[in-house]
């Protein structure tokens, strides 16, 4: 305290020289933060304004908590009162010293009670509170309630700037005014009049009469006023009316309720007031938080304050008649209410522009309050530009998530970019002293935007030593998700700067995460990771081996061991697992194969272990010997054995045979996992070798054989294995004759084998286009079909060397001979019928192109082939399909002479058919719910035979002269065998002819009421999912049809919700819309009550049916749109605003907001109804859809106010809109347009805050 008192005393010295304007101000700071922080530590606050700036660190104020207090006018406001405020919680509690400021200038209530005493010779005494003694008086006979209105009344009397500021804490639009006076003046409504401070004047509620408590709105005055004298609460018996008489107690009654549902602010009272001794009963224990009283920094009562559940907020005071601290903290507080995002923007950026401030006063305050928001905190680091302010913001404990683990809120993320962005390159120094602090550890989030600023690859580049230090910094710390491509750039960085242990360094990360391996977690490569590890590899790795290959090689190394460890320890659970990377690599040079389809996740690895053993061959052949013989270990990946093969065929310290000796030694020359390096190397070496060597190697492979587990020919498999061998070293030297011994002995015993064309690699992929079959199609169309025939019906793929080869490729080649020549085709199938190969797959296959409308088929070809349908025995299940759907081509392309020449002959397959199309049921396995019955029956034999049907029933019929009112007895017959078929084919064909409910009801509507109609009722579970996935999938809506469904769709909306899949379940909803819109005409309420009624307990059918009112008003016409608003949309809007049938969530208000775009008719009204929806967020197709629509109706023209409204509200919402930002063209150019000034204010706002997002 010592130290404390001397410099406390050469301060005073100082300050209290002749003319020093600054110890008032001093003393009175002083004053305030002793009441409420201790001796010792107000003084340091107050005197850092003093000290020289640099010394002022000295008396930097302790971490803050943040979640405390906002200071506001001198004034330390707590966090949860402003929240309050904020929230439209808050209460203003007024009493009469808000009043007593000029130019109001009223009495206190002690006053007031002298006033009324005065020449009655009568005085309050000291066992008397005020209000006994105005009782006293009033028995004496003094009209009490007269002489008070009186001296309530003086001429001239205003409102004073208190009043005004309570009053502006509301705002109007977002939350109305809740003041509540125990004061008799009627100064609050004449301020908000006198002021014009909102559009609607508040409310007043006058005792005894008052709102409950709960939920007013408005200024009560719960003592009465001068306007009824004689209900003004001044006496003891008139507070126990109003307080304790349980007939009465309208106060009590309104308090309680009150300050258990709101937060309170008690301005213009004293602790020991009168009024007090009344309220405070009313308060709920254990509310400190939510009550709070305005208290002069004078006061010595603040402890008395408490113990009455009030927590006390000092403003400044000179002397005890000071209240100048209490306006301006009222004023600043109503500032801070009503400022707008331009204000905060403005009021920000001139603190955030300078350094950061010293003391704890109203500047960090406001930044405080600034990092609480979303959008403040943008306004903030756009304007900050010192990097002082980051030892300010780590001093207070904000930075501090971003050095630990779990997920950051929006502003700690907008806090990382910044300081990624803006210092991580200018201001290394300041960011590695608070990293360093925190150990290094940095949160995911933070880490992934200082990569990705370092990585970037324009410009700026950073001095290596800096470079080094990030390097080391990241890599020390690599969270789970990295940008893997800003990675790759600074590995590029750290080669520009020629730090090559850097580039070592973050190359380790790269490759650790690539070999990581977990079963059913495979990465596979990509084509950007392929290209991008290329270009790395060019510009970073190889240009660079003279410095980095021997570490380079050995890091690689023991990535590819660990990922075969990993593979190891899972390959007891699948033995493929082990050899998984190595037949994805079937070569470790450049190869084609390497490329298709997608090589290994780790060939990046390989090639990096290639080149580095290729350079070290050249450079240092020693090396490659020891890195050799470490891979050939029997136990090692059987991919570095394989780069050990084609290091030592890349040694030129090596002779031939010692290569070829060295093989045998090490390797299986017949082995599966080394094939191709074997073969490659001793098809290098052998034309060269001697004797000896080629005898060896040739004894090596003829001792293969093949594995006994194999079922087959084992002596056969053996025998092409050496074939195949012995074939690819005869091609490296043709003059070997020792090799040409060794196949004319295979020869003579397998004549038939032929060589494979690519015996170095186990498997050979390429693309299934061009696996055409031993023909071509030219190769067929040569020679004529029936000479083709024998070969076609006996190629199987059975034999060696036809391995590669298929029989679903010579089909494909036989279907494209057919399709070139249909008359070549035509001879073929006559060929087959002649021969009996009815069983062949060829015919399938034959007649399936047949139903191509690319093969052109001619009136004779037309012929033949219904001539060849027409034989029963090719009707078979497997060729049911496609025989019907060359019917449908033929009879949907036929002209009217066609027609009656081909239908009956048609009609005749149809029929003869029916029943091989049925055999298909059990091709259909899934489950019922998820089936789609439509999908199925188009793809399914019964549902095209379906659809021939109708295709005829339609010719037909527009063959007439007169529309016929029934079908005839042939096609009756024809639809009832599918309706009798109770099977799933009968099911497939009813979805198709209840697809076609409109057209049948229109050809024959007593056929189709009996037949159809019922299906489409619950009773049968199958029968209603197929009937209404037919009908709203592939039907359209009529008058007549919707008027014979409609009952049916509102009696099965309840098995529709529990049944249908999705996409079924939407299109229903769909059709109920329409339903509602087109049929049903005073019934309206009660289709929409049912619907909701039904989907009480799946809340997403609300959102779905909202979402297809939307979808179905984007179809129609402005007049169509005017209509259903007119009939029954502005109705169910409204109702649903009120809560009928049930509220509105957030996910329908984001949807309805789009119906407005689209209601251009009737725009405003719509816009009316959208501002009654509080602003959520909406998700982007969302805003791009109501973006696209804005600018194709032309609204800005149209309704420029109304859209600026609309526009303005959905901006409010918490998730700033950032994808307007491309389109903010519309918000400007509303503001050119003639808007309402304070229209054009919130439009500003709305496009600023879109700015900062």
């Amino acid at each position: 305290m010592g130290s404390w008192w001397c410099l406390l005393v050469l301060v005073c010295r100082w300050v209290r020289r002749p003319g020093c304007p600054v110890f008032a101000s001093w003393l009175s700071t002083w004053k305030t933060q002793a009441a409420g922080v201790g001796w010792a530590a107000s003084v340091g606050k107050c005197l850092r304004p003093f000290l020289p700036v640099a010394d002022r660190g000295r008396l930097m104020p302790a971490k803050l908590d943040s979640a405390s207090t906002m200071r506001i006018g001198s004034v330390d406001f707590p966090e949860s009162l402003l929240n309050a405020l904020r929230g439209g919680q808050l209460v203003v509690f007024a009493g009469a010293g808000v009043s007593m400021g000029a130019p109001a200038r009223l009495p206190s209530f002690r006053k007031l009670a002298e006033k009324v005493a005065e020449g009655t010779g009568k005085s309050i005494t000291a066992s008397e509170t005020d209000d006994q003694f105005l009782g006293r008086l009033k028995e004496d006979g003094v009209r009490v309630h007269q002489r008070a209105t009186e001296t309530l009344q003086p001429d001239n009397l205003k409102p004073n700037a208190l009043h005004r500021n309570l009053l502006r804490l509301f705002q109007e639009k977002d939350d109305p005014v809740r003041v509540v006076t125990t004061n008799f003046d009627c100064l609050f409504e004449r301020a908000a009049e006198v002021e014009d401070l909102f559009k609607n004047k508040p409310k007043v509620f006058e005792a005894p009469a008052l709102p409950p408590g709960i939920r007013f709105k408005g200024i009560v005055r719960l003592h009465g006023s001068v306007k009824e004298p004689e209900e003004m609460v001044l006496t003891h018996r008139d507070f126990g009316r109003a307080y304790l008489t349980e007939e009465d107690g309208w106060a009590r009654r309104f308090l309680v309720s009150l300050f258990a549902n709101h937060t309170v602010l008690f301005v213009g009272y004293s602790h020991n007031d009168t009024i007090m001794t009344y309220l405070t009963p009313s308060l709920p224990p254990d509310g400190g938080e939510k009550r709070f009283a305005l208290v002069g920094s004078t006061s010595n009562d603040l402890d008395r304050w408490r113990r009455m559940g009030i927590e006390p907020i000092v403003f400044p005071q000179e002397n005890k008649d000071d209240f100048t601290g209490l306006d301006r903290g009222v004023e600043g507080l109503a500032n801070f209410r009503r400022r707008g995002v331009i204000g905060w923007q403005q009021e920000i950026a001139g603190i955030a522009k300078g350094e950061p401030p010293m003391i704890d006063g109203e500047d960090s305050h406001t930044i405080d309050h600034a990092l609480k928001d979303v959008k403040l905190t943008q306004f903030f680091v756009r304007a900050v530009t010192s990097p002082k302010w980051i030892g300010w913001l780590d001093h207070r404990g904000y930075l501090k998530r971003l050095f630990a683990e779990g997920k950051l809120e929006e502003q700690d993320r907008i806090l990382c970019e910044w300081l990624a962005v803006r210092f991580a390159r200018t201001h290394s120094d300041e960011l590695f002293s608070v990293i360093l602090r925190y150990h290094g550890r940095l949160n995911g989030y933070f880490w992934n935007e200082l990569l990705r600023e370092l990585g970037h690859s324009e410009g700026n580049p950073l001095d290596p030593q800096t470079l080094s230090r990030w390097v080391h910094i990241l890599m020390n710390c690599v969270p789970m998700d990295v940008d893997e491509y800003f990675l790759l750039n600074l590995m590029k960085h750290c080669t520009e700067a020629g730090k090559f242990q850097s580039l070592l360094q973050v190359y380790d990360v790269i490759t650790t995460r690539l070999v990581q391996f977990l079963p059913g977690c495979e990465r596979s490569r990509n084509d950007f990771w392929n290209n991008t590890m290329k270009e790395l590899w060019e510009q970073c790795l190889r240009s660079n081996f003279q410095h980095i290959a021997h570490a380079l090689l050995e890091r690689t190394t023991m990535r590819l061991e660990h990922r075969h460890s990993a593979r190891v320890a899972w390959s007891s659970q699948d033995n493929n697992m082990m050899s998984g990377d190595n037949c994805s690599r079937p070569a470790i040079e450049s190869h084609e194969q390497n490329e298709y389809p997608y090589g290994s996740a780790i060939d990046p690895l390989i090639d990096v272990a290639r080149d580095c053993l290729e350079w070290l061959v050249v450079d240092d052949p020693m090396t490659v010997k020891n890195w050799c013989n470490r891979f050939v270990k029997s136990d090692s990946p059987p991919l570095l054995r394989r780069l050990a093969i084609h290091a030592t065929n890349a040694r030129q310290d090596l002779s031939v045979d010692d290569k070829i000796a060295w093989l045998l030694e090490h390797y299986d020359v017949n082995e599966y996992e080394g094939k191709h390096e074997i073969f490659r190397m001793a098809a290098d070496v052998y034309p060269q070798a001697g004797s000896q060597q080629r005898k060896a190697l040739i004894q090596a492979i003829s001792q293969y054989q093949a594995p006994v587990e194999i079922p087959g020919d084992g002596a056969a498999r053996s025998a092409y294995h050496q074939f195949n061998w012995f074939q690819w070293l005869h091609n490296a030297d043709p003059k070997c004759s020792l090799l040409k011994a060794e196949l004319d002995k295979i020869r003579s015993q397998y004549p038939e084998f032929q060589p494979r064309e690519h015996p170095d690699l186990n498997y050979w992929r390429r693309e299934a286009s061009r696996c055409m079959g031993p023909w071509t199609v030219e190769d067929l169309l040569a020679r004529p079909a029936s000479e083709c025939l024998s070969n076609l019906l006996d190629y199987h793929p059975n034999t060696p060397e036809l391995a590669e080869k298929d029989r679903m490729s010579m089909l494909v080649t036989v279907c494209g001979a057919v399709e070139q020549d249909p008359s070549w085709g035509l001879d073929l199938a006559d060929a087959m019928a002649e021969k009996s190969a009815w069983e062949s797959d060829l015919w399938t296959w034959v007649v399936s192109v047949w139903k191509s409308e690319k093969t052109d088929l001619d009136k004779a070809c037309t012929r033949r082939v219904l001539s060849h349908l027409s034989t029963s025995k090719l009707h078979q299940p497997r060729n049911a399909g496609v025989i019907v759907d060359v019917l449908n081509r033929l009879i949907r392309n036929a002209d009217t002479a066609d027609l009656t020449e081909w239908l009956d002959t048609s009609h005749k397959i149809a029929i003869a058919i029916h029943s091989h199309a049925a055999a298909f049921e059990d091709r259909f396995t899934k489950n019922l719910e998820d089936r789609d019955w439509y999908q199925e029956a188009i793809n399914h034999p019964s549902g095209k035979l379906a659809e021939f049907w109708l295709h005829s029933i339609e010719s037909w019929y527009n063959q007439q002269d007169k529309p016929p009112q029934a079908l005839n007895p042939e096609y009756r017959r024809a639809l009832n065998t599918i309706i009798e078929d109770n099977g799933i084919p009968g099911k497939l064909g009813r979805t198709i002819l209840a697809s076609q409910f409109r057209f049948l009801h229109q050809v024959d509507s007593d056929w189709t009421k009996n037949h159809l109609l019922p299906l489409f009722d619950t009773k049968d579970e199958e029968e209603f999912s197929c009937a209404w996935d037919g009908y709203l999938t592939g039907g359209r809506l009529s008058l007549l049809a919707g008027e014979l469904l409609k009952e049916k769709c509102i009696g099965g909306l309840q098995r529709a919700i529990q049944d249908f899949p999705k996409n079924r379940l939407t299109r229903f909803i769909q059709f109920y819309i329409l339903v509602i819109s087109y049929l049903v005409n005073n019934d309206k309420d009660k289709w929409i009550y049912t619907f909701f009624n039904q989907t009480q307990e799946k809340p997403e059918l609300k959102h779905m049916f909202t979402t297809e009112v939307g979808r179905l008003l984007r179809r129609l016409d402005e007049s169509s749109q005017n209509e259903w608003w007119n009939v029954w949309l502005r109705d169910y809007w409204n109702n649903r605003l009120q809560g009928i049938p049930c509220p509105l969530d957030d996910a329908e208000i984001a949807t309805m907001f789009e119906w407005a775009i689209h209601l251009q008719g009737v725009f405003p009204e719509a816009v009316d109804m959208a501002l009654q929806m509080g602003p959520v967020p909406l998700e982007l197709p969302l805003y791009l859809q109501l973006s696209h629509n804005i600018g194709k109706i032309n609204l800005i023209n149209r309704y420029p106010v109304e859209l600026a409204q609309l526009l303005i509200h959905l901006g409010k919402c918490q998730t700033s809109p950032w994808f307007w930002y491309q389109d903010s063209q519309i918000l400007h150019q509303l503001l050119e347009k003639d808007l309402p000034e304070d229209l054009k204010q919130e439009l500003q706002e709305t496009i600023l805050r879109i700015k900062i997002s």
